[in-house]
This record gives C-alpha cells, structure tokens and sequence, in this order.
C-alpha cells in the first residue's frame, strides 16, 4: 500500500489536474529518484495525493487504486523534472467525491513523527508505503490511535 504523490508545481500545472491525465490514460510515470519504486507489485493498493501548493485539492487524497501493472518500459514520456524509468498501469480507479485531507489525519499516522514540524517531509520522494494500520487510518479515519487499543482490550 503506498501513496503516491504528484507535485506539477515546477511545470506550472495542476497536480489534481495532472493525477487525473494519468489516470485517465492509465499510465502513472515512475521516476529515477521516486522513493521504492523497485517495490511495487501488481495486486497493491496504492492512493494519490496532491501537492503543489497553488493546485486544486492541495494537500488532500484524491483517489484509490490497485497496481494492474509495473513495467519498466517507458512510452516516451517528456518530462522537464526528472528521467522515467518505468510507468503503473491501474484497475479499479475510484475518485473521491470528497477528498481526504491528509494534514488532519497527521495525528493518528504511525510513520509521522509526532514531534514534526515541517510534516510534509514524510511524503518526500514522490512515493511512501504504508502499513495496514496507517493506511486504515489515512483512509478510514480512525478517530484516535489509544482508542483502538482500548477497544480491543474490552
């Protein structure tokens, strides 16, 4: 489980409006320096996120997928940022009809550091795999980590 991430700001693009080109022509570009781009695997859940501060639905998950694909032909993208090595192709695409806002879920994410400060580090590289819990959590909501405990306990 992993979430990808789309900054388009350096092409002066949208993200949201990039994520959905991608998705729309169900080729995702994976570049020389995305972050465990040798651990994808068909089968995957995988979400999206935008970044890029002047982008519609900045700093929110936007959609889900599962991997139908990795390869590590490219299709001749251009790309003014960074080299392609390879690309994901997806099935069972869903938008979110109202996006996750990823900065008020901070708090119950396991792989955040709870003392951060600058949080938008976490999802530096382009890409971050996610464990069972915290991708319950990011997208399920999960109210409060200590409540789950104990819940179960009872």
């Amino acid at each position: 489980m992993y979430i990808l991430v789309t900054n388009a700001s350096k092409l002066k693009r949208c993200s949201f409006e990039v994520i959905k080109e991608r998705l729309n022509n169900n080729y995702y570009p994976i570049y020389k320096n995305t972050r465990n781009k040798l651990l994808f695997i068909e089968g995957e859940r995988v979400c999206f996120y935008v970044g890029g501060k002047n982008s519609r639905y900045f700093g929110h998950i936007v959609a889900v997928a599962t991997i139908a694909r990795v390869s590590k032909r490219v299709l001749g993208e251009k790309c003014e940022t960074e080299q392609v090595v390879g690309f994901l192709e997806f099935k069972n695409i869903t938008y979110f009809t109202r996006p996750i806002n990823f900065k008020k879920r901070l708090s119950i994410l396991d792989f955040v550091p709870e003392d951060i400060q600058k949080w938008g580090v976490v999802l530096k590289g382009g890409c971050k795999k996610l464990g069972a819990f915290d991708w319950g959590a990011l997208l399920h909501g999960i109210p409060n980590k200590s409540d789950l405990i104990s819940n179960n306990l009872k």
